[in-house]
């Protein structure tokens, strides 16, 4: 049973968040991963991960689509309180907000100290 498979960022990204790691998933798509130096359960909704109650967490990644200029937010959420089949690791889909998304955009833009327009040469 996955609890719940959509979210939204409550609040925009700000100064804790970074990016790291890009890595490119096709000719197209770039993942970074995200550190979570922040509570992640005060910026995506649905979240209780920073909690005495159990030890999960989540591993977020942004995904940027430079073609269509497309950015997604992942949440993996990792179940390490217990596996059984009620209970795994799951993935949850971060809907973003127009001003969320172009701040993730000058995020990779500062990332990269480039426009992505110029991805040929960062890879």
């Amino acid at each position: 049973m996955i609890p719940f498979e959509k979210s939204r960022l409550l609040l925009p990204p700000n100064e804790k968040w970074e990016l790291a790691d890009p890595v490119w998933i096709d000719d197209d798509t770039v993942s970074f991963y995200v550190p979570t130096w922040f509570n992640p359960d005060s910026f995506i909704e649905g979240l209780n991960v920073n909690t005495c109650d159990n030890d999960d967490y989540v591993n977020i990644y942004l995904y940027y689509n430079t073609n269509k200029d497309e950015i997604r937010l992942i949440a993996s959420y990792i179940n390490a309180s217990g596996y059984n089949e009620d209970h795994n690791d799951f993935d949850i889909t971060v809907e973003l907000d127009d001003e969320s998304k172009r701040l993730f955009k000058e995020m990779i833009r500062n990332t990269w100290n480039k426009i992505p327009d110029d991805e040929e040469d960062s890879r």
